[in-house]
């Protein structure tokens, strides 16, 4: 897991192996983030979400 500065991430969040949250991503409380899972600079990711595997987020998820 990698987590980039300037980037905020909530409480209860799961995130597996080889993710990353870039810089300025602003990540929800309770979600989960699957292994190889990139959530780009300045992407939003709600309270609650669960994102697949091997997946690149680059705007807005929710549930």
């Amino acid at each position: 897991m990698e987590i980039h500065h300037d980037c905020s991430v909530g409480d209860y969040d799961l995130i597996y192996t080889n993710s990353v949250v870039r810089t300025y991503a602003k990540v929800g409380k309770c979600f989960r983030i699957g292994s190889n899972v990139t959530i780009c600079i300045n992407a939003i990711v709600l309270d609650g979400a669960d994102i697949p595997d091997c997946t690149a987020v680059h705007q807005e998820v929710n549930k």
